[in-house]
């Protein structure tokens, strides 16, 4: 036991590595929870509300599919991509033992006084890894620290996800070249992985839409010149998904009873996301949709950027993150800007 201790302690406080890391591994979307039983009971639901987000798609997915795992098979998991350690400090808890054992003793003092209760440290043993610690004396004190900073905790794991698939989009083969062309055509621009083709592309109408197979997505952009500055909404989203969806795709229509709206930023502007389902209005066919709509007051515009995904039979969230992570990056004006 004292060697495995003294392995761990090496492994989490010298961080630092000479050589080259391997890359972390593990589905993109598991997050590993490292906690004992009692404490594991005790949080548990507050844990999956915080970071196991159901999104429609249409089977309901969870944000991160969470394994809780106890600390004694830590050494089993520590080459994973997401890991989250929780402990509510109990006197000879395994998952207190634990955090001894791991952390420094200075940081284990400053969890169980409370002063520190999150913590975190990016690639420890793997690269584009994740490791945070979460920590409170009790169990009502660890659900204000969850209320108080969870989703905070949750956007650490976040950031690392899509570090890692905007390393998968973008790192190589980037279609540079059409997103010159798009800039330069229309005052603004979007990154655009490899192997994504252009559908339709119909500067009278003002829309632009890509896509690719295995599994089928399509990404559009769609624009209308306005007199007045718009202050973009939920419904001002929705009629724009709405047109895009009919009129532009064709036979596609929006299930108005499972849309959800998010309050984001995109492009340095305060802008509306949509998440939701579509539905063909004659073929059996739907999945899920993404986009964002925000107002460009220095070109007068507004616009709807629209992810769409049809994958049967497949874990689609993924793909749907993927997509977010794309409109993320859209830019626009006289001189757009590349993001992302």
């Amino acid at each position: 036991m004292r060697k495995l201790t003294v392995l761990l302690v090496i492994l989490v406080l010298g961080f630092t590595s000479c050589g080259l890391k391997r890359d972390a591994i593990g589905e993109p979307d598991v997050l590993i929870v490292v906690a004992d039983s009692t404490d594991w009971q005790r949080t548990r639901d507050l844990v999956q509300e915080t970071f196991a987000q159901v999104i429609p798609t249409p089977q309901p997915e969870v944000w991160y599919n969470i394994s809780r795992i106890s600390p004694d098979r830590f050494t089993q998991f520590m080459d994973y991509k997401s890991i989250l350690i929780l402990s509510l400090l109990r006197a000879n808890s395994p998952s207190l033992q634990f955090v001894e054992r791991v952390f420094s003793k200075d940081l284990v003092e400053s969890l169980r006084s409370g002063e520190v209760n999150v913590a975190k440290k990016e690639n420890p043993w793997r690269a584009q890894q994740l490791l945070a610690i979460v920590t409170a004396p009790g169990e009502p004190a660890f659900t204000h620290v969850i209320r108080q900073r969870g989703k905070e905790v949750r956007g650490y794991f976040d950031e690392m996800f899509n570090q890692r698939q905007r390393k998968y989009l973008f790192g190589r083969y980037e279609q540079k070249r059409l997103e010159n062309r798009l800039e330069q055509t229309y005052n603004w621009m979007v990154r655009i992985p490899r192997d994504w083709v252009i559908l339709e592309e119909w500067p009278n109408e003002n829309f632009f839409w890509v896509g690719r197979h295995l599994p089928i997505r399509w990404l559009g952009v769609y624009w209308e010149q306005v007199d007045e500055p718009v202050n973009v909404d939920s419904t001002t989203a929705l009629r724009l998904r709405q047109l895009v969806s009919q009129d532009k795709y064709g036979d596609i229509r929006t299930n108005t009873d499972y849309v959800q709206v998010e309050e984001m930023t995109l492009d340095g502007r305060p802008a509306v996301r949509l998440r939701g389902l579509w539905e063909h209005e004659i073929e059996a066919k739907g999945g899920p949709f993404t986009g964002a709509a925000y107002y460009d007051p220095e070109l007068q515009r507004l616009y709807y950027i629209d992810g769409q995904l049809f994958a049967p039979d497949m874990k689609k969230l993924v793909y749907l993150r993927q997509m977010e992570i794309i409109i993320a990056t859209f830019t626009s004006g006289v001189n757009p800007r590349k993001t992302g």
